[in-house]
């Protein structure tokens, strides 16, 4: 009897060893090919993918809520997009989703970058993603193993950190989707050949401001040669690093202290290219992902905390002015906070 996974592993690695090429003379009659016929459409791209699951009811998620759409929306306004955004309104799994639709159109032989506040974050996002693809119809583009001999290297499958996706166009050449941490500047500019880059919650990272900078620097650098595309979806923090940089371009975000003075959901600008909106709880409540009782509980447990982490301010939205210290301070708290969630 087979005592593990491992051993289970190695005998059907052993069969297909003994029996590869018997079985290479039947690959002509299989249709191996995955669908290649990908919509634009995002309600079609949806279905093909299947529902979300709202966390709250355990029920399928059959229409998109109006934030998620105007997020997919966007890439035809901006190259470069900063969502600041409250917790809980399914606003990263909405950009998973748009990473997939890149990975299987323009990103193909191509890499694509998933960054978080930390490696084991990032890994957690490359996880539910290939979940997603494993309950798709795009299941056949995902790599486990090689079919052919000549295909791929034996190290080119998909792994904890990183998915390998079938490239019709040129079957030596995958598409890559790779997790990394923000913490990790030395690690992203190792990569060539990145067409799009996702950065999730990186304002939580526990690092300095300049080697916050570093990171993202590099992080952005990778683009030069595809002139590709950035989405960044995170809570603000504090009034320092390449986030608050971003914003504080703008002068018609600069509010009283440092609250972000944009409404809720509008657009603007940046000099630099950056195309910001702010997602606070409201979007959330609107379309059923949470309820104005929980949110009633997080005001009592977060304190002056509750500005960040659901209404997408730098600091609390009430009117007072903070130093720079204290709400340094307050973004350690913030950090701590999030990881109990």
């Amino acid at each position: 009897m087979l005592k593990s996974k491992k051993q289970k592993q190695q005998l059907v690695d052993t069969f297909l060893e003994a029996n590869y090429p018997e079985l290479l003379k039947h690959l002509d009659t299989l249709d191996l090919a995955p669908v290649d016929n990908i919509p634009s459409d995002l309600t079609e791209f949806y279905n093909n993918v299947g529902y979300f699951i709202n966390q709250k009811t355990n029920e399928y998620v059959e229409f998109l809520a109006p934030h998620q759409i105007q997020c997919w929306n966007d890439r035809e306004l901006s190259q470069y997009r900063l969502y600041l955004k409250s917790q809980k309104i399914g606003l990263s799994t909405m950009i998973l989703l748009e990473d997939l639709h890149i990975a299987l159109t323009v990103g193909r032989g191509k890499e694509i970058l998933i960054i978080s506040q930390s490696k084991e974050k990032a890994k957690e996002h490359i996880q539910d993603l290939k979940k997603m693809i494993g309950n798709s119809i795009y299941v056949d583009f995902l790599i486990d193993r090689a079919i052919t001999e000549e295909e791929l290297l034996r190290d080119e499958r998909s792994k904890i950190d990183t998915i390998y996706l079938r490239n019709p166009a040129d079957p030596n050449r995958p598409t890559k989707i790779i997790a990394l941490g923000i913490t990790s500047a030395g690690s992203l500019i190792s990569f060539k050949r990145v067409c799009h880059i996702h950065m999730s919650d990186i304002t939580l990272a526990d690092m300095t401001e300049d080697r916050f900078v570093e990171a993202f620097g590099g992080a952005f650098s990778r683009l030069a040669n595809t002139d590709g595309t950035m989405v960044i979806e995170c809570p603000p923090r504090g009034p320092s690093g390449p986030v608050f940089n971003i914003v504080d371009e703008d002068d018609s975000l600069k509010g009283d202290g440092i609250a972000v003075e944009l409404e809720e959901g509008r657009k603007i600008q940046t000099p630099s290219g950056f195309m910001v909106r702010k997602y606070t709880y409201q979007v959330g409540i609107d379309c059923g992902m949470i309820t104005e009782s929980f949110i009633e509980k997080e005001k009592q447990r977060l304190g002056v905390l509750f500005g960040m982490y659901y209404l997408a301010d730098f600091y609390s939205t009430d009117q007072t002015w903070f130093s720079k210290d204290s709400v340094n301070q307050i973004s350690q708290e913030a950090t701590e906070v999030y990881d109990a969630f």
